[in-house]
């Protein structure tokens, strides 16, 4: 009997504005659900290595991300939060991580 291959959560993030409500669905690594804390640490965080070290995540390349997503993603927060990034730049959604970032 063939091994079925694991499949990724999928779960819905709804986003809300203040002229509208965006429901997308996911798939990321690693998470269960979305919480407003890691769009903040997607607006906030910088690539802490590599070829784009510095760079806040949603700034990243999505071509960078789907690098990590084919090679294997970093353990631990920072693979959760470059899969959540590269679903939001996949669904057209980084306006909604844009009004995050810190001035």
């Amino acid at each position: 009997m063939p091994h079925a291959k694991p499949q990724t959560p999928m779960f819905t993030a709804v986003f809300e504005t203040n002229s509208a409500t965006i429901r997308s669905q996911f798939t990321a690594p690693n998470i269960t659900m979305l919480e407003k804390a890691h769009l903040l640490k997607i607006a906030r965080t910088k690539m802490p290595f590599g070829k784009y070290g510095g760079r806040l995540l949603i700034d990243l390349p999505e071509e960078y991300l789907l690098w990590f997503q084919h090679k294997g993603w970093p353990q631990g927060e920072l693979g959760t939060l470059l899969g959540i990034t590269l679903e939001i730049k996949i669904n057209g959604l980084e306006h909604i991580i844009e009004p995050l970032k810190e001035k």
